[in-house]
């Protein structure tokens, strides 16, 4: 007899603790000097980002373990198509772009690529929830309370004066007063990288899943 999907809260619960202590390490070794405050976090492997694949493969093999199953199959080739959509708009987007050049004309075109990304990322965001509503749902609600993490640091490091990536913004890592600081950091947290995790969680989540059907 298959059990029951696990409740969402019960899913996230350790995943949204292991996400919150890695980022404060993050902040305090940054802070120790042990780890270069590169705006961006330059892919760090101490960092959340990968966290979004990583936990998108355990919710989606345990939601099929039990029973939950996508509305389109094969979803993992469904949810490809989202995290391809995207993964090619921000190397358009990128493509010919100085991001060491800090002129407002650089910026203008920088802060317009970030937003035609943005509304691609929310298409395959939407997608992903038609794709597989519960999985989706799931890594959004992860998501939330892992970014607002981040947010909550950026306001500590910068009220406190550290030098960390969490408070650059843009590859050249511009920095900004506190209020404009937050209004970015809040910006990129709780639109863009929600985004990419119910996008980028979703594609493993599928993967994870297909490979649980055939155990």
């Amino acid at each position: 007899m298959t059990a029951a999907p696990p409740s969402t809260l019960r899913l996230i619960l350790v995943p949204t603790i292991i996400t919150a202590l890695i980022s404060i390490a993050r902040l305090g070794l940054e802070v120790a000097g042990t780890i270069p405050p590169t705006s961006g976090g330059a892919l760090h492997p101490l960092g959340i980002t990968w966290l979004a694949l990583v936990f998108g493969a355990w919710f989606g093999w345990r939601l099929r373990r039990a029973d939950s199953s996508p509305r389109l199959k094969p979803a993992w080739l469904w949810t490809l198509l989202g995290l391809a959509a995207v993964a090619g708009t921000v190397v358009w987007q990128f493509s010919g772009i100085d991001r060491t050049d800090t002129s407002p004309e650089a910026t203008a075109r920088l802060e317009a690529a970030i937003g035609v990304i943005v509304m691609v990322s929310a298409a395959a965001g939407i997608w992903a929830f038609v794709v597989w509503t519960r999985l989706a749902l799931t890594l959004l609600l992860y998501a939330i309370p892992a970014r607002l993490t981040v947010v909550a640091l950026t306001a500590i490091a910068h009220q406190a004066g550290w030098e960390t990536h969490y408070t650059k913004f843009g590859p050249a890592g511009l920095e900004y007063d506190f209020a404009e600081a937050m209004q970015r950091a809040a910006a990129a947290q709780l639109v863009f990288w929600p985004l990419f995790t119910v996008v980028a969680g979703g594609f493993c989540g599928a993967v994870a899943a297909a490979l649980a059907r055939r155990k």
